[in-house]
């Protein structure tokens, strides 16, 4: 099961990371750095992992905004910027290795034809979830979801994922 937090970060931090993807050299991708069942057929997403102050600005936004959460707030942290290309999708896992899994939707505006949506087993259904702007989707693994893939015509899909290792 998945929780749905709206507002998540604050305005100021959400522009940090618009400003930090846009000028920071320190990209790498999804067919680089992920295993092979994580990446399947999907085009190229732009990875930006945060450091220094604007990843301790999100990781205290994030404690702030979960505190059902903080026994595990001692673990290892990674927060990264994702961007993802046209076409680009990412296959069906549970994120098994990590005890908290977060994406915050980045992108103002979404439409719903522009597919992009994030899916998840719940006992026998499928749940789909639109991006939605400042959203967080928190789950705890395994869970298992799938990102689809953004039609032809929708804008890069911009997401910020946090994960607390087990």
């Amino acid at each position: 099961m998945a929780d749905i937090v709206d507002n998540f970060l604050s305005p100021v931090t959400i522009e940090k990371i618009a400003s930090y993807t846009r000028s920071t050299p320190n990209l790498r991708t999804n067919l680089t750095g992920w295993n092979s069942e994580v990446v399947g057929m999907s085009g190229v997403i732009l990875l930006w992992d945060l450091q220094g102050q604007l990843f301790q600005n999100v990781k205290q936004e994030t404690m702030n905004q979960l505190p059902q959460y903080q026994h595990l707030f001692d673990r290892e942290w990674s927060i990264c910027s994702h961007v993802g290309t046209r076409l680009s999708y990412i296959p069906w896992h549970n994120d098994a290795k990590h005890a908290l899994s977060i994406t915050v939707y980045l992108n103002s505006s979404w439409d719903k034809e522009w597919a992009g949506y994030l899916l998840y087993e719940e006992q026998d259904h499928i749940r789909a979830l639109l991006p939605k702007f400042n959203r967080a989707i928190v789950f705890t693994p395994p869970l298992m979801h799938t990102v689809l893939p953004a039609n032809i015509m929708a804008p890069l899909r911009e997401s910020l994922q946090i994960f607390i290792d087990g």
